[in-house]
């Protein structure tokens, strides 16, 4: 919990690594194998802010890691809020260029013809996993 706000933290491994292929039934392999690791990372998040906020940091889920499918929900909840937020920003932005600066009349400069919008790169914010 950061500012009185749930503030995720997601563990993942490199499809690469040595032990990837031992880590398929998630929490309880990662407790068999890397014994210490998740309750080490928690404790690193509950004090690292210290030196400089002079706090600890407080955890939900009674300090539990929660399971892969919690969290690829949570994931994707926040994914889809960020799909929303960036066709906003788009929308915004796209006002903002036919608008164009304010003249000193107060009239507002609209585009010509010969001039364009790069809707590319308007559009490549993200590539969305799931809509």
């Amino acid at each position: 919990i950061d500012k009185g706000e749930l503030d995720w933290k997601v563990l993942a491994i490199r499809q690469g690594d040595p032990l990837f292929s031992k880590l398929r039934n998630g929490l309880q392999d990662v407790e068999r194998y890397c014994p210490g690791v998740i309750s080490g990372i928690r404790e690193w998040f509950r004090w690292y802010k210290l030196p400089t906020d002079n706090t600890l940091s407080l955890f939900g889920h009674e300090e539990r890691a929660v399971s892969a499918e919690v969290a690829r929900e949570v994931v994707l909840h926040a994914h889809h809020h960020y799909i929303v937020f960036l066709k906003a920003e788009k929308e915004r932005r796209l006002k903002k260029l036919h608008k164009g600066p304010e003249l000193q009349e107060g009239k507002q400069k609209r585009l010509t013809d010969d001039e364009s919008i790069d809707e590319k790169a308007l559009s490549s914010f993200w590539i969305p996993l799931r809509e």
